[in-house]
Formats: C-alpha cells, structure tokens, sequence
C-alpha cells in the first residue's frame, strides 16, 4: 500500500474516533458529564464493583488524577467506594444508583451516535473493517 492511502487511512481513523468522542462529549456535557468522568463510569459500567488500581489500569491516567475524580463523583453521590474485605490497602468502587443512571443516560447518547454513524453501511463493511482494525491493532500490540 502507498504510504499516501497508509497516512490517509491512519488519518481518517484518527478522525473518524476524534467525531465521534468530540460529539458524545458534547451530549455529556449537558448532563455535567466531564470525558474523564465519563471514561471512568465506562469502567464501572455494568461491573459490581472493580478495584481503583483497574480504573488506573484502563484509563491510562495517572492514580492521583483518579483519586481525585472518584472523590469528586462520590460527593455527588455517582460512586461509592469502599475498603475491600480482603485486602485494606485495596479500594473498591461502585456506581450508585444516580451513577447508574448516568450511565444509563451516557450509552443512550453513545447507541445514536453508533446508529447516525452506521447508516448505509452493510453487514459485510463492518465485517471487513473490523477485520483491518483488528490487524491494525494487532500489528501496534506486537511491535512493543
């Protein structure tokens, strides 16, 4: 492939995930949703609770900068968090029922967005761009 369509094809990708987290920080900002908050509940969504060092871990921020988001979500009341029961020095979060609800409200946002996006494209598009991103990413993990 000419390194003209490689540079093109990294740039639309690029793009194309760009629009997409520019728009759905859109929607969440009017409902007072910061993207890094909304990077974390992502995190807890759906989970019963996960270890604060797991957030850390997925958000690739650094664990001052999630010690502060968490204590300011659970001042409003988004998330709890807890001491685990095995281990003292581990702190498990949780969302709460209003976190729940956000979270609720954020994959609503993010489910139109994925249809907008996906008008006019087939089955078998999606199958065959996931199957080159999913080389892509491949070949980015190996080269570590």
């Amino acid at each position: 492939m000419a390194k003209r369509k490689q540079a093109k094809l990294t740039a639309k990708i690029n793009d194309v995930s760009k629009l997409f987290h520019d728009k759905l920080n859109e929607k969440c900002a009017e409902i007072g949703i910061s993207p890094a908050t909304r990077r974390i509940l992502f995190y807890l969504s759906g989970k019963s609770s996960v270890n604060q060092l797991y957030i850390v871990r997925q958000t690739r921020l650094k664990a001052p900068t999630i010690s502060v988001s968490l204590s300011r979500l659970e001042k409003k009341g988004i998330i709890s968090r807890k001491t685990s029961d095995t281990d003292m020095r581990n702190m498990e979060v949780s969302l709460t029922q209003k976190g729940e609800e956000i979270d609720k409200k954020i994959r609503t946002f993010s489910n139109g967005i994925d249809k907008c996006m996906m008008k006019g494209i087939t089955k078998e598009e999606i199958d065959i761009c996931l199957k080159v991103l999913e080389k892509l990413e491949n070949n980015i993990n190996e080269s570590k």
